[in-house]
């Protein structure tokens, strides 16, 4: 069944509010990747639940919103018939150049695993997020605040941005508005450890 719902699809059915017990439902647009209203089990022993919904798919059909949107559940193939199912927290490619998604389990667990080993329409509203943010990427980059960066000698240190790190090479804007780049290994351990968490952040 996984093979052929959504992210949107599947964050819908496991809602807890939606309960455990089947049938339930969600309606959801031709490509599902929005959901226009749902109705779980114990919903559908009353007409006027199924009215409602139905007045929701018109109102999102003529265009209006939709409505607030389930937390998608992302499915990555575990083996024949078995998934494992988390929130994404970011795409991002591995020392390979290999796209990795970071999967984050509602147990806590973090996983990291190949792109293609999500579902199809996974995988797409996975790229089509990274294009979206890529978008946004200015804005988020200029909401980051300068921070001290300690030297791996120690003893000396820079107040300045981050703004990218790439191939070991780490970029920052001074107070002037000067970029320097220069190699990670010359930074702190803990200043390294800062750099790699606001780049897979940005």
């Amino acid at each position: 069944m996984y093979d052929h719902i959504s992210p949107i699809v599947g964050g819908g059915l496991g809602d807890p509010k939606m309960g455990n017990l089947i049938p339930k439902a969600v309606v959801v647009s031709p490509d599902m990747t929005t959901m226009y209203g749902s109705i779980a089990y114990k919903q559908m022993k009353a007409s006027k639940n199924f009215t409602e919904l139905n007045k929701k798919v018109e109102a999102a059909l003529e265009g209006k919103p939709a409505g607030a949107q389930p937390e998608p559940q992302w499915y990555v193939k575990a083996g024949k018939g078995s998934f494992y199912k988390g929130n994404m927290v970011n795409l991002k490619k591995n020392k390979k150049n290999q796209q990795i998604i970071v999967l984050k389990e509602r147990s806590g667990k973090v996983l990291n695993v190949p792109l293609g080993k999500l579902t199809p329409l996974a995988q797409k509203m996975a790229l089509g997020q990274v294009a979206d943010k890529a978008d946004d990427k200015p804005s988020a980059a200029a909401e980051l605040e300068m921070e001290s960066w300690e030297s791996a000698k120690g003893g000396k240190s820079i107040k300045a941005t981050f703004v990218s790190l790439s191939g070991g090479k780490i970029t920052l804007k001074k107070d002037n508005g000067q970029e320097v780049t220069f190699d990670l290994t010359l930074l702190s351990d803990k200043s390294q450890s800062r750099a790699r968490e606001l780049a897979a952040n940005n």
